[in-house]
């Protein structure tokens, strides 16, 4: 209804819809009497059309079968469009760029007009749809680009302009890269490449470039991982100096893989120093000369000559001058591969020996190589026979001036007095009473302690003169022999000297192992000449038989029967009383076993049984002991060194032998013990091989886990590596190798480079908090974490060990163990100390056993015994090889001398300072047994612990 007004002459409707057409007319109404009628008539019909609002949203807006390079939309007409749709507008944006402008227009539609774009002019499209397409429409954007996050929004457009937008997210998928181009490789250094390529857009989603390095023989080729698609060069480091490279480059995303480039570039690195030697020997030639020396060499490894080798720079001291000389320069012969040089020494001489390869790069820059060096001890050996039947005259056999217990022999000074082959140490004569067959009749050498072990004249006639025995002592001898020196000028070989055999007095009594007893009257005697050097003895021929006189016969006087009857009765007398001390003597030796079994089958096991595995020695006589063990060059120290090697536990190594864990060992015989591994937790419950790392527990002093003896680490178990350290909280990292020695990789570096430069090592970030050189130690900290977990580990890398060696000052070693051992604080504790080398074995149980007998030698009286031969064999029972050397078992020997010397140099500087504060000591104080609860008490009760972990 209209309201009542006069005046009114407009009125507002409302409720219409948008762009509608409405039609109008009105009519008057009045008050007047209705008979019939108090409107008016219609006026003539107005119409017009509503405006159009702006349009909701298209429904259902669908993203579907996204691809790398387009996907597809779905979406229906708004549900109100508050006007007639014109048609579409779809913006595709990256970001907030416009990548794609599609108007869908109806032409046919109820009153459409054209709309114009709003995206730039390159990315503009017009589709053209039907009335019917205005309800749905499908449409696949094309022409985009790989892994891109694009914003799809689609508006409905009336009469207004566009309506309100219907917006969704469509990421395109991952496609295989092109392959890449232009691959270069320049040279940046003897051990570095700079590889450079580039690749066409567009980016196909995250890409992982594969350098492969092609290695010539004996070489390994290897791979390079380098992502980012962005990456257009990468240097590669660690290649051997002066060889030659090929490179090939491909790019993978999940997709695939490009494929490879046809033509590959290739580099040689720089040209440097040559490595050392390979076998660099220094030996005697075999056969009986004793004056020569034989140096062989050949050149250096392939991977260690690292340019062209010329020639060989050869040093000696052999004619009495020093390495400083002008070395012998050697060219390189392409024919022979062993050089070899002969030299006259000196026996019993040291000599010292240099040589070292000279290289040089096609530029003809010289690289002087590595420098190796050796000792040599000219060794003594048997004297020379070379005065032949001359040692003892013929004339001897005609004038020896027989009496019934003597008798004269005149011998060459010649025989026992040539020292070309070494120092004469010992000489004698070896006589044998009758025919003496099993002495043979031939000069002949034998070992240096030959005459030491012959029986003396008392032995000999005790037992009734069963073989040959040595006539007199060295001194007595020497006495004979001084006559030659003074008898004139002729020559040495034609020197004479008159020796009396059978001259000694009171030989019964004498307590002289070697006495020149007088002989058995009416007796036949054969003789052999003896003289020897450290090196061995020389024996003559066999002379003789010679004969003592014969007793008279007896006359029938009784006197004299009676004095021969009491003299046999007396001699009979001595010979019971000294074959009772005989047997004395024998009951108190040890027994020795002997077996009459075959050599070659049960024999060696039967003697290895008997191979003590006990060695103790009390402290106090400790530096006396391994004086007698020094002693003959060291001959004691092999001999027990050996018997060490013959008792190693073996046991099952199946977990490193294992085909997914073979490729993890940095040596094929350096393998842990199954029962005394590390095991880390599996990464990878379906693959057993995850919980395997070269590295075993070893007992120590304060606990049966005190130390994990490990490798270092190779690339492929870095991350296993910081993991064991994780899993068993290892404060404590003592490295004993450089990361490269002699040209050769030792250890990979497994921590980061700068300080506060985290670096990822697999679920363990790792960076260096602080890091100092302390004398001959580098020493770091590192703040390593995992997840929201943090840890602090101590790092002590030593710096002057060489593999396979104890090249290292007894204080030097021994300084260093002790601040290592001074870092172990309360939160240290927890868990072990990690120690390594190359192989985890050598210098690794040098310092473990160095660091025990530390501890134990401070804590203990010097009554206390040491055992290193069970030390050493007990750690050898958790992990093989352990102190892989013998000098290293010499070393370990040395240190543990030098500490029991200044403990006691310690004590005895301390007793005058005590004495008088002992006087007030309270003599009812007794020592807190809790106090050792800690000690490894099987430690100092040599026991060697067979308990498997």
């Amino acid at each position: 209804m209209f309201p009542t007004s006069t005046n009114l002459t407009e009125f507002t409707v409302h409720g219409l819809k948008p762009e509608t057409s409405y039609v109008f007319s009105v009519a008057t109404v009045n008050d007047a009497v209705m008979p019939s009628s108090n409107q008016s008539q219609y006026s003539s019909q107005m119409g017009c059309w509503t405006k159009a609002a702006m349009s909701l949203e298209p429904s259902m807006l669908v993203v579907s079968q996204e691809q790398s390079r387009q996907f597809t939309l779905n979406w229906a007409k708004p549900t109100i469009t508050n006007g007639h749709l014109r048609g579409y507008r779809l913006r595709v944006l990256d970001g907030s760029m416009c990548v794609q402008e599609v108007i869908f227009t109806c032409n046919n539609c109820t009153g459409y007009t054209a709309f114009s774009f709003i995206c730039h002019e390159e990315v503009r499209q017009t589709v053209t749809i039907l009335p019917t397409d205005l309800d749905s429409y499908t449409y696949t954007v094309g022409n985009l680009l790989p892994y891109i996050n694009y914003t799809a929004s689609v508006v409905a457009v009336n009469a207004v302009g566009d309506g309100h937008p219907n917006t969704q997210y469509a990421m395109t998928d991952q496609e295989v890269p092109q392959h890449p181009t232009t691959l270069t490789a320049t040279v940046v250094s003897s051990t570095e490449v700079n590889v450079t390529w580039d690749i066409s857009d567009p980016k196909p989603g995250p890409t992982t470039y594969t350098l492969y390095i092609i290695a010539v023989a004996p070489e390994s080729s290897r791979t390079e991982s380098i992502p980012g698609f962005s990456v257009r060069t990468h240097k590669v480091v660690g290649l051997q100096e002066y060889r030659t490279y090929t490179f090939n480059l491909t790019a993978s995303t999940v997709k695939g893989t490009a494929l490879f480039q046809q033509t590959l570039p290739s580099a040689k690195t720089l040209a440097a120093a040559p490595g050392a030697v390979s076998n660099f020997t220094v030996a005697r030639p075999n056969g009986p000369d004793y004056t020569t020396m034989r140096v062989s060499w050949e050149l250096p490894l392939v991977l260690e000559r690292n340019s062209d080798i010329v020639k060989f720079m050869f040093t000696h001291n052999t004619t009495g001058g020093n390495l400083n000389a002008d070395p012998e320069e050697i060219p390189i012969d392409t024919n022979v591969i062993t050089v070899t040089r002969d030299l006259a020494v000196l026996p019993q001489r040291t000599y010292y020996i240099e040589v070292y390869a000279v290289g040089n790069n096609t530029d003809g820059v010289v690289y002087n190589g590595f420098k190796s060096f050796n000792t040599y001890m000219a060794p003594a050996g048997p004297p020379p026979l070379d005065v032949g039947e001359t040692v003892i005259p013929t004339s001897s056999n005609t004038n020896i001036q027989a009496t019934q217990t003597s008798f004269t022999l005149t011998l060459t000074e010649g025989f026992f007095s040539n020292d070309l082959y070494g120092h004469i140490e010992d000489s004698s004569l070896v006589l044998c009473k009758g025919s003496c067959t099993n002495l043979g009749d031939m000069s002949e050498a034998k070992s240096h302690d030959y005459l030491t072990n012959l029986v003396g004249w008392k032995d000999a006639r005790a037992n009734g003169y069963p073989g040959e025995y040595r006539a007199m002592s060295n001194s007595e001898f020497t006495t004979y022999l001084d006559q030659a020196s003074t008898s004139g000028r002729r020559k040495r070989a034609t020197k004479t000297f008159v020796v009396e055999i059978g001259t000694g007095k009171n030989c019964v009594t004498s307590t002289e192992t070697y006495c020149n007893g007088p002989l058995e009257a009416g007796s036949i005697y054969v003789v052999k000449a003896v003289v020897c050097t450290a090196g061995g003895c020389t024996l003559s021929s066999l002379y003789g038989p010679y004969s003592t006189e014969k007793v008279p016969e007896p006359g029938t006087n009784i006197s004299v029967i009676i004095g021969v009857v009491c003299g046999i009765v007396a001699f009979a007398i001595v010979i019971v009383l000294v074959v009772v001390l005989l047997k004395r003597r024998q009951s108190s030796k040890p027994s020795t076993y002997k077996s009459d079994e075959d050599p070659g089958t049960g024999f060696q096991e039967i003697d290895k049984k008997h191979i003590p595995d006990k060695r103790p020695v009390t402290m106090e006589r400790f530096p006396q002991h391994v004086a007698d063990l020094q002693k003959d060059s060291k001959l004691k120290f092999a001999k027990e060194y050996e018997d060490l090697k013959e008792l190693s536990p073996k046991h099952p190594c199946n977990s490193a032998n294992e085909d997914g864990n073979k490729m993890k060992n940095r040596y094929v015989n350096i393998l842990p013990f199954d029962h005394s591994r590390v095991k880390l937790n599996p990464s990878d419950p379906e693959d057993p091989s995850t919980d395997f790392i070269n590295a075993n527990y070893i007992p120590g002093y304060n606990s049966q886990r005190e130390y994990i003896a490990s490798q270092g680490p190779i690339p492929g178990t870095i991350d296993d590596f910081w993991r064991m350290i994780w899993e068993q909280q290892v404060a404590i990292c003592v490295m004993l190798t450089l990361c490269k020695e002699d040209g050769r990789i030792k250890c990979e570096q497994y921590w980061p480079t700068e300080r506060n430069e985290p670096k990822q090592y697999g679920d363990i970030v790792v960076e260096i908090t602080s890091s100092s050189t302390v004398n001959t130690y580098d020493f770091r900290i590192f703040k390593i974490t995992q997840g929201d977990q943090t840890r602090t580990l101590k790092h002590f890398h030593f710096l002057n060990w060489k593999d396979f060696s104890a090249n290292v000052q007894n204080d030097v070693m021994i300084d260093f163990i002790q601040n290592v051992r001074a870092h172990i604080q309360p939160p240290d504790k927890k868990g072990p100390m990690l120690i390594h080398c190359s192989a985890g074995v050598g210098r690794t149980g040098t310092y473990m056993s160095l660091d025990q007998l530390i501890q134990f030698i401070d804590e203990h009286d010097f009554n206390e015994e040491l055992d290193i031969f069970d030390l050493v064999l007990s750690m050898r029972n958790y992990r093989v090889f352990m102190v892989q050397t013998e000098q290293q078992y010499v070393f370990i020997h040395d240190c543990a001398k030098d500490l029991i010397e200044r403990k006691r140099a310690r004590l005895q500087e301390n007793d005058d300072d005590d004495e008088e504060e002992n006087v007030y000591m309270n003599k009812a104080f007794e020592q807190d047994t809790e106090e050792n609860m800690y000690q490894n008490q099987d430690f100092y009760q040599n026991t060697t612990d067979k308990t498997e972990l």
